[in-house]
């Protein structure tokens, strides 16, 4: 069956994922269906049973009215992000300096690069597409993505790359090493000949942390069981 992850594009609804299974899965018995979460394949839309109204997630958000010892922080936060105190952070604020260290490095790995922001969204959204993770899909496709220059149907080849030639061969070398990087414990000589022949050293680093990142942004979130953004937060 399809279990869709949608986000709007234009007020119009937009399939971020979609998973089909031969058959229908056996959820475990901790995690009882509910509203949509970062969860893909046979278990989207599920997550364990907490008990606080409409969150999801395996842990408690901290929430900024609640925690006023935590205001400069929160406040740095939500004005690196268009004002908004986006989900990962009220989960991470259990642990203050983590949250503190997750937010400039996630600035640093962003905004402060070589790499082009068209380059970085790629990168971004097929790492969230390999580990199955629609609170980064949603967060990105369309907003992040089509801000920096993304088409929609680039965003939804991004899922099946290698099929298209919508992307040149600095983004297909890029792709691949990010596939390299997220699905095995090595890079093969020759993917990363492909990327020495289109980046240089500083760029390989940045590509190679960016991709790095997302792959432990992606593995935390998942753990956790990230609940999706409401629509006035995604794209921040």
């Amino acid at each position: 069956m399809w279990s869709p992850c949608y986000a709007r594009h234009k007020g119009r609804p937009y399939m971020v994922r979609g998973f089909k299974n031969g058959r229908h899965a056996r959820a475990p018995r901790n995690l009882p269906r509910s509203r949509a979460n970062c969860y893909a394949g046979p278990y989207a839309g599920l997550a364990a049973p907490i008990g606080r109204g409409d969150f999801m997630a395996r842990i408690s958000l901290i929430e900024e009215a609640e925690h006023p010892e935590l205001g400069e922080m929160i406040a740095r936060i939500k004005a690196g992000r268009r004002g908004g105190l986006l989900n990962v952070y009220k989960l991470l604020l259990h642990s203050p300096a983590l949250a503190q260290t997750w937010f400039d490095h996630n600035g640093a790995v962003r905004w402060k690069t070589k790499l082009t922001g068209r380059l970085r969204e790629i990168v971004i959204v097929r790492v969230a597409h390999l580990n199955g993770v629609d609170y980064v899909l949603a967060q990105h496709v369309p907003g992040l993505a089509v801000a920096e220059g993304l088409t929609i149907a680039e965003c939804e080849a991004l899922a099946d790359w290698r099929a298209t030639g919508l992307f040149d061969l600095r983004e297909r070398a890029a792709l691949a090493y990010a596939e390299a990087m997220t699905l095995s414990t090595s890079v093969p000589d020759e993917v990363f000949a492909d990327v020495r022949r289109h980046f240089d050293d500083r760029e390989i680093v940045e590509l190679s942390v960016l991709i790095g990142t997302y792959i432990m942004h992606n593995r935390v979130m998942k753990a956790l069981a990230i609940d999706l953004e409401p629509e006035g937060n995604r794209g921040r």
